[in-house]
């Protein structure tokens, strides 16, 4: 099996796949692609402090949000962040 990313031969006891509610859903990658990945948005998810991610093979807030592109051009975009039955808002401090 090849990781999805990075084309590095994985073994499948070895392998990730990707989170649900993430652009690679469900697709073998490798674990340094799994846990380097770097975020499109953190969202503080509940009443607690902690800070959750979604980036292209994680999503920490168990689907509960999901991002979805924009392009706006060949080069630039923004990512809009839709919650699923989840009330939320914005945070400043961000």
């Amino acid at each position: 099996m090849k990781c999805y990313i990075c084309d590095k031969t994985i073994r499948k006891p070895q392998a990730y796949f990707g989170d649900e509610e993430t652009p690679l859903e469900g697709k073998p990658v490798c674990e340094d692609c799994y846990c380097e990945d770097e975020p499109f948005v953190t969202v503080l998810h509940g009443r607690d402090d902690i800070r959750y991610i979604i980036s292209e093979t994680r999503n920490e807030t168990d689907g509960d949000f999901r991002v979805r592109w924009h392009s706006t051009d060949p080069w630039r975009g923004y990512y809009e962040v839709k919650a699923k039955n989840t009330p939320w808002r914005i945070h400043p401090s961000f």
